[in-house]
């Protein structure tokens, strides 16, 4: 009877760790190369969706007939801010009937009119002192979100309370917050509401001049400053604002520019 022999081979340890090295190596090229097309596209998409923002601010401008502002509000966030009205009176106390134990710091505009955005915004036709309480809750919960904005001294603020019309003053009021109130919201400044949410670029992108990444520190005043003005024909304000953004990247100073003319248009270069 024949007898049969099976011959099994097996990897030797030097073989392994042949394999092991040759897939960490093309791992690690692998995942460079994906991060190195992540960085790539964030460079140039920052630069576009910040491109469609101002766009659509000077498409509102055209449309609504109004003022509108593309503005920074961080070294890698921005917003769009619809012009609203003329501070008349800025005051820190409660106004009644809203809530007799609310300390609040109240700003109001004496001239503000449907035209102003404030009725078509918030939809306060017709509301007045005496049915204030029954609608508060349901009113507080839609607008708690919503963003005011310093046109002048270029702050922003949560609306504490959401505003409200007096007919005994014939006076439009809102609310806003104490560090807001102490660093802007005089009277005669203009002030309007922000209507998009506010935007960040991507991840570890930053506007130029902003944000020192040796020091980690942010330029607040660059920020404050770099806004773009759209008047109601959709052109560019030549006496306001900053119309060219660099967007890059802090650390290698790669990404890319963008310029806006007096009409509006806007143009993307890269930075290499």
């Amino acid at each position: 009877m024949a007898s049969s022999q099976t011959s099994r081979e097996g990897f030797t340890l030097l073989e392994l760790i042949a394999v092991i090295g040759i897939i960490a190596i093309m791992s690690v090229l692998v995942v460079g190369g994906f991060n190195g097309i992540l960085k790539a596209f964030g460079e140039t998409a920052g630069a576009d969706s910040v491109r469609r923002s101002i766009m659509l601010a000077r498409q509102q401008a055209c449309v609504d007939g109004e003022h509108m502002y593309f503005q920074l509000t961080g070294y890698n966030t921005y917003c769009i801010v619809r012009r609203a009205g003329t501070i008349t009176e800025r005051a820190h106390k409660s106004k009644k009937p809203l809530n007799e134990n609310l300390n609040l710091y109240w700003i109001s505009d004496d001239y503000a009119s449907t035209a102003d955005g404030l009725s078509g915004l918030t939809d306060l036709s017709g509301f007045s002192n005496q049915d204030q309480h029954a609608i508060w809750d349901d009113y507080v919960e839609r607008f708690s979100e919503m963003k005011v904005y310093d046109m002048t001294a270029h702050v922003a603020s949560e609306i504490e309370c959401p505003m409200f019309y007096d007919s005994e003053d014939d006076t439009w009021s809102f609310a806003i917050t104490s560090e807001a109130y102490s660093r802007g919201f005089r009277e005669g400044n203009d002030y309007g509401w922000v209507v998009s949410p506010e935007q960040s670029l991507p991840k570890g992108m930053v506007f130029e001049g902003t944000y020192s990444a040796a020091s980690g520190e942010v330029n607040e005043s660059a920020i404050e400053d770099s806004f773009i003005h759209f008047l109601p024909d959709g052109s560019v304000d030549q006496s306001n604002g900053t119309r060219t953004y660099k967007i890059i990247d802090p650390t290698t100073g790669r990404g890319a520019e963008l310029a806006v003319d007096g009409k509006g248009n806007v143009t993307i270069s890269t930075i290499k």
